[in-house]
């Protein structure tokens, strides 16, 4: 829960190896922000913005085959590489995983913002321990080289030592207070960095040596060469600095990503050292036969390519000749070092974002990550044409607008929102397809929902970026934008009057403007997580929302306080709707597959429909008889509006 007079703190994502994230408390530096989730600190509220399909950290198998990823949706998936498959989906964190292992011996380790480690078996995917390691969230993990020895690092100040399978750590390092923030770890050593600048190295054999370097500024990154001579430490501002191990001494300074840094990671040999950037993308260096890391220019990506924008994570195969990198784009992106090639396994194609009935009732729009929008027949339950749709990785929001006349008929139209902020207006019919007639950008923003105006003169954009975009018809000429939220505005909805507008937000707040003139009436904060899903009641006097805290939330929106919480989801709440058929029936729809009925007079009495996939996304018909509800597998799950009962899907290509 963030309070507007309190000063915001801002995180930097970790990754692979060295899997790095700091918090900062005022009057440390701060950083730009990763992916989406709020964890608690004592006092304070830690802020990261995002979205919840982004990517914090990944790692290899040993055989290089698989590649796993964590996300801030407190999953980790598993892909084959030469298949570009999806194979296992890990859950049970109750937290975002910051930084990701995979052991020799097969066992993927998770480090989480709860403070948490997890266990997992693979390829069985039984969790086999879980336990709470640190007081406060780990913002780095290391694996022990040729080994199974782990290291953590915490914002509680302390750098950990740990045997797979005990409990009790073998060694604990701290430093007069201060964030620990990185860790690497060799055979011989354990290096931790710290927010006040410090590095301090531990020797783990033989004598107890400790030796101390001051970098001058907060060391978010370390990364170890694996035959333990030397490590890369990356401070705020992106200077990369390689040092020796066995003394401290300085052997070169790298001319690194402009900040924020996002990662970094030497190959198995070491024979090369990768970075990436927010905003610059990758860059690579190779170890000449002099020692010396040269800018390896054939392999740098170009600044500000959008493909590689927002990079959070970068981490080398085992065998060192291919490298992964990802972050905020819905995609894994492979470079192999061998022929220079970069290929790319769209991580989340079969998930559906949005749906919309077209307004003669027998059709539905949906988008997701195939980068295309499909038109489907409810009746004959398959789809009927496709828009193909190349300007991003996925189109996040769909608004159907009212049919127009043209000189053979009726002529439908809708407007697309997707994850690089276009906005395009398409026009057609659905056995003949619909072409794009208009579009704009409105900004590097994904665009999570989109909303038509009382008076359906205006298009209502929520943007990643906080803002709330207000566009113009027919034209979609940008007229204004407000700064909204503090992070993402994930979901906007009018007041049944026309004369207000809420909107709720990756800050946990949901707010109430007045419309048109937009001026802030109401701040209603109680939310603990994200907030997806609000809808208004019939009389307009409540306010109900959803949110990945797993709770519904009853508001009243005149005093502008909390009625009740229901703790009743199983996992993250993604949206809830009112039937146009039944007064005071709402559809919920979640993470844990579930599909709810919820009546705020019968506030205790549920009524579910298990599917069993994420569900994302959700629309009634105009006269409420049919529910369609879009999930993470690619499938529009077709439903009676009033009863639930599952009447059959249609699977998208």
């Amino acid at each position: 829960m963030l309070d507007e007079t309190r000063k915001f703190i801002v995180i930097i994502i970790l990754l692979f190896i060295t899997g790095c994230s700091t918090d900062h408390k005022p009057g440390k530096a701060a950083y730009p922000p990763p992916p989406s989730t709020t964890i608690k600190e004592t006092g304070t509220d830690v802020l990261r913005q995002g979205h919840i399909r982004m990517f914090t950290c990944s790692a290899w198998s040993p055989d290089g085959s698989r590649i796993a990823c964590g996300g801030a949706d407190r999953r980790i998936r598993i892909w084959d590489v030469k298949s570009r498959r999806l194979m296992y989906t890990l859950k049970g964190m109750n937290d975002d995983p910051w930084g990701l292992i995979w052991t020799p011996d097969g066992y993927i380790i998770a480090a989480c913002l709860d403070g948490t480690i997890h266990f997992w078996k693979y390829p069985s995917g039984v969790n086999d321990l879980t336990f709470q390691a640190h007081d406060d969230s780990i913002l780095s993990i290391a694996l022990k080289p040729g080994g199974n020895e782990i290291t953590t690092a915490s914002q509680d100040g302390t750098i950990k030592l740990w045997e797979p399978g005990n409990k009790k750590p073998l060694l604990v390092l701290a430093h007069k207070g201060e964030e620990a923030l990185s860790v690497a770890l060799t055979k011989d050593y354990i290096a931790g960095g710290f927010n006040d600048g410090k590095i301090i190295i531990r020797t783990l054999t033989g004598k107890n040596e400790t030796r101390h370097i001051d970098t001058g500024s907060p060391v978010v990154f370390l990364a170890a060469e694996q035959a333990g001579n030397y490590f890369a430490s990356v401070d705020e501002k992106g200077k990369i600095t390689i040092w020796e191990i066995k003394n401290g001494n300085k052997i070169a300074e790298l001319t690194g990503p402009a900040p924020p840094p996002g990662g970094l990671a030497f190959s198995s040999s070491g024979k090369y050292l990768a970075a990436v950037s927010q905003t610059d993308g990758v860059i690579i260096w190779r170890k000449n036969d002099a020692g010396e890391f040269i800018k390896d220019v054939s392999n740098t990506t170009a600044p500000g390519d959008k493909k590689f924008l927002g990079l959070y994570s970068v981490s080398f195969s085992p065998s060192g000749d291919e490298l992964a990198v990802v972050g905020r784009r819905r995609a894994i992106r492979i470079l192999s070092l061998k022929d220079n090639k970069w290929r790319e396994i769209p991580a989340f194609q079969s998930e559906i974002y949005a749906v919309d009935f077209l307004n003669d009732q027998k059709h539905v729009i949906s988008s997701g990550g195939n980068r295309r929008i499909d038109i489907c027949d409810i009746k004959d339950m398959k789809p009927v044409s496709s828009c193909i749709y190349d300007r991003a990785d996925a189109v996040g929001a769909l608004l159907v607008l009212p049919d127009k006349n043209g000189p053979d008929g009726k002529v439908a139209s809708f407007v697309s929102g997707d994850i690089s902020g276009n906005v395009c207006l398409w026009e057609g019919a659905p056995q003949k397809g619909f072409s794009p007639v208009k579009e704009v950008n409105i900004g590097e923003t994904e665009i999570w929902k989109l909303r038509l105006s009382p008076d359906k003169k205006s298009v209502i954009a929520a943007c990643e970026d906080g803002y709330i975009r207000i566009l113009d018809l027919p034209g979609l000429e940008n007229s204004r934008e407000i700064k909204a939220h503090s992070d993402s505005v994930v979901n906007v909805v009018f007041h049944p009057g026309g004369d207000r507008l809420s909107s709720s937000s990756c800050d946990n707040t949901i707010h109430i403007y007045s419309w048109p003139e937009m001026h802030l009436l109401r701040v209603l904060k109680g939310h603990t997580y994200d907030v997806y899903g609000l809808a208004f009641s019939g009389d307009g006097k409540k306010l109900y929302s959803v949110s990945g805290d797993r709770t519904l939330r009853e508001w009243d929106i005149e005093a502008g306080k909390l009625i009740k919480t229901y703790h009743a989801l199983g996992d993250c709440g993604m949206s809830i709707i009112e039937s146009p058929a039944e007064l005071q029936l709402y559809s919920i729809i979640s993470w844990d597959g579930i599909q709810r009925f919820w009546n705020p007079s019968a506030p205790e009495k549920w009524r579910k429909t298990l599917i069993g996939r994420d569900l994302l996304c959700q629309a009634y018909s105009d006269d409420g008889s049919v529910l369609v509800v879009g999930d993470a597998g690619g499938k529009l799950n077709l439903m009676d509006g009033r009863t639930g009962e599952l009447k059959g899907e249609i699977s998208l290509p």
